[in-house]
């Protein structure tokens, strides 16, 4: 019990340091524990043997094309024998978007050009293709052929699957309580199901399509060494139901989550013979719901003398595998194969961003191509390979156009998440930079609302006002509940107000009128914190201070911010001495001797946190730092370090402002050194270019030891 609640305590951990959430809850006890590793879906990984690839492709001695109306043909290769002759040699193969629906124009010859029986067992448009080879002879070289609409004629046979999952679109009719029900959704489902072959039946999701309103077949065989009573169990969300050799056995009605305690558990004790045992398993998943414990699950397992455990792979029948170690055209030219795989990925505020590599090889065909890529979500990206970020956990269908002295070939392909990824970081400034810099790459006039409404999600914590305005600019959402809507307007707003101020104010002043009333109630805060910065940074002149305390009667809440940031206007106006009695003002009543120590400790406190890259938590610190004691802008480097944040928000009129007035009020500071550098920065974003390089290779001179003098010399060398 000890150990379970030490597993919860780590996964709840877990989930608020990254956002991601276990998939279902642990239930254990000192006799039985359920560990469900429940993800997302599987991706089958492309052969890899390079060598044997370019060997094989370079080998004079090869068959002779033996199907002349076949575009295309892999050249496969044994790896493993199966288990049982019965279940077949699996042939695992991209679709490439060139076969037909029902496989028909797959034939597989060997080397003499004698037809090999092949079962087609599953086609999956842009994804997988599964076939089953009856017999391969070990190091022989066989030759599958496909493409060119052409149906031909196949030996056939009947192997047992094992161990098959299916999946198919569920009806929103469906009723989840019975397998009857679930049987005659299937057969009555138009789509062609997707289909591979796995280890045990123990997975979250759907590993070929969406997660949500599916239907999942499994079938296989059990290797019983001896005839025995074997108690079985399921675990799902929503219902389940298991068939022994073609009967139905027992299952899990209803809609529900897969948690359940050892004497909960939906379970049954069976008589099963000495031999190969048949199992299907049925399984539906309905909509899921904000809970995410609701998440699609299948497992079946076993009762063993120690508790419960998922049927081990190794008592399944599994298949023989091979390994396509060639790719050829009728033609004999390069043919380009399209590579695709997902590097890691970021859980942010309900969002999950997958970041995604795709390339064209070999290399000697990627220089004889030219490659588009066109994405599902509405992306575009030229170019022989590049990366890009995939929102959401469904698979995205891909279309690759390939042009070569005017002839165009189209590749269709999936990416599909796969169940073992690494996880980025939210916490690591790498990290996050590195899935922006992919955002911000994109042409967002092309994306579809949803990913635009993803990306806003990561922009708005991550990103400056500009990145935000310019997508924002393509997102025409008119809910003004939408949790985004107001602070991607509100950062727009701000955006415009470093080239037009008098148009930035025009704007607020439209938004405000427009607000529905609850919108402007609960949003009151932000829209007067903005107002203020327009008034001080950008209006900055005596009609100002007028509705600053307009802004103080109508939002007692803010009354001393507001009197902060009129403080703050007369500073900028360089009326010091008004500015510093009112800082006084606000300031500590009593005397506290601790005082410069604290000072101190939020000083380096944010200088830590925008030297990471924490902007947004670096701002807040500074608001509590001024709201404290309103005087540390006239004797710490608060105004320094406000000008710092304000640049990582893209805000560099604001940035300029409080730097000006930091090397004004405190000329004697040690960080003017630091200022010099930071105000270099300033310049080369508003386009004093060759005065920012010079400002940057005069302070790398002038400080050749300090901190920031490496960074100023790269800077000095940028365009």
């Amino acid at each position: 019990m000890n150990t379970s609640t030490q597993q919860q305590r780590r996964e709840s951990a877990e989930k608020k340091r990254s956002g991601l959430s276990p998939r279902l809850r642990n239930s254990a006890s000192a006799y039985v524990a359920f560990f469900l590793l429940l993800l997302a879906s599987t991706v089958f990984a492309a052969p890899k043997s390079r060598a044997a690839l370019k060997a094989l492709q370079s080998n004079s001695s090869q068959a002779p094309w033996a199907v002349a109306d076949a575009p295309y043909r892999l050249l496969v290769k044994r790896t493993a024998a199966p288990e049982v002759p019965e279940a077949g040699i699996e042939i695992n193969i991209q679709e490439f978007g060139q076969t037909r629906p029902d496989l028909s124009d797959v034939l597989l010859m060997d080397k003499d050009g004698i037809p090999q029986p092949l079962a087609r067992i599953g086609r999956r448009t842009g994804g997988r293709v599964v076939l089953l080879a009856q017999k391969l002879k070990i190091e022989e070289i066989y030759y599958l052929y496909f493409g060119g609409d052409k149906a031909r004629a196949v030996p056939d046979w009947t192997p047992k699957l094992s161990l098959l999952m299916e999946t198919r679109p569920a009806p929103h009719n469906l009723a989840f309580d019975s397998l009857q029900s679930l049987k005659v959704a299937w057969s009555q489902s138009q789509e062609a199901p997707g289909a591979g072959f796995f280890q045990t039946i123990y997975r979250g999701g759907n590993p070929f399509g969406p997660n949500a309103n599916f239907l999942s077949h499994y079938t296989g065989y059990l290797r019983v060494p001896k005839a025995r009573d074997i108690t079985f169990y399921t675990l799902s969300s929503d219902c389940s139901f298991v068939v022994i050799n073609d009967q139905d056995t027992f299952g899990w009605p209803g809609r529900h989550t897969p948690e359940c305690t050892p004497a909960t558990v939906v379970k049954k004790t069976v008589a099963c013979p000495e031999g190969l045992v048949k199992i299907e398993y049925y399984a539906a998943k309905g909509d899921v719901g904000p809970d995410d414990r609701l998440e699609a699950a299948t497992v079946l397992g076993w009762q063993i003398p120690t508790g419960f455990e998922t049927i081990p792979a190794e008592s399944w029948v599994h298949p023989g595998t091979t390994q396509i170690v060639g790719f050829q055209t009728a033609d004999n030219r390069p043919m380009p194969v399209i590579r695709a795989g997902v590097d890691s990925f970021i859980g942010y505020s309900g969002q999950w961003f997958y970041e995604t590599r795709f390339e064209v090889r070999p290399p000697s065909a990627a220089n004889e191509w030219e490659a588009a890529w066109t994405f599902e979500d509405g992306a575009t990206v030229t170019g022989s390979s590049g990366a890009r970020l995939l929102t959401g956990r469904e698979s995205q269908m891909i279309k690759c156009t390939l042009t070569h002295n005017g002839s165009t070939m189209n590749e269709v392909f999936r990416i599909d998440i796969p169940d073992r990824l690494q996880r980025a970081s939210i916490n690591d400034f790498g990290d996050v930079q590195r899935y922006l810099r992919l955002i911000l790459s994109e042409d967002c006039s092309k994306l579809s609302p949803e990913t635009i409404h993803a990306r806003l999600t990561l922009l708005r914590e991550y990103g400056s006002d500009q990145d935000i305005a310019r997508f924002a600019a393509y997102w025409h959402e008119q809910n003004q509940t939408d949790n985004l809507w107001m602070p991607t307007r509100l950062a727009t707003i701000r955006a415009h107000a470093q080239t037009d101020p008098a148009q930035a104010k025009q704007e607020f002043y439209d938004l405000s009128r427009s607000l529905q009333p609850l919108v402007h109630k609960v949003f009151s805060a932000e829209l007067a914190t903005t107002e203020m910065d327009l008034l001080v940074y950008f209006q900055r002149n005596a009609d100002a201070f007028g509705r600053l305390m307009q802004i103080g009667f109508l939002n007692p809440d803010l009354s001393r911010l507001v009197k902060i940031r009129i403080a703050d206007l007369h500073r900028l106006l360089g009326h010091y001495k008004e500015a510093a009695e009112m800082y006084k003002d606000l300031g500590l009543k009593k005397t506290d001797p601790a005082l410069p120590v604290k000072d101190s400790a939020a000083s380096i406190a944010i200088r830590d946190l925008l030297d990471k890259g924490f902007s947004k938590d670096a701002q807040y610190k500074l608001v509590e730092w001024e709201m404290r004691r309103p005087m540390v802008k006239f004797d710490s480097d608060y105004l320094l370090l406000r000008a710092r944040a304000f640049m990582w928000f893209g805000r560099w009129n604001e940035a300029l402002a409080e730097l000006e007035s930091f090397q004004k009020v405190q000329p004697d500071n040690p960080f003017q050194i630091d200022a010099q550098f930071y105000l270099a920065r300033i310049r080369y974003e508003k386009g004093s270019k060759e005065e920012a390089r010079k400002m940057w290779n005069d302070f790398a001179q002038a400080y050749p030891r300090h901190p920031l003098a490496s960074q100023a010399r790269e800077w000095a060398k940028k365009p």
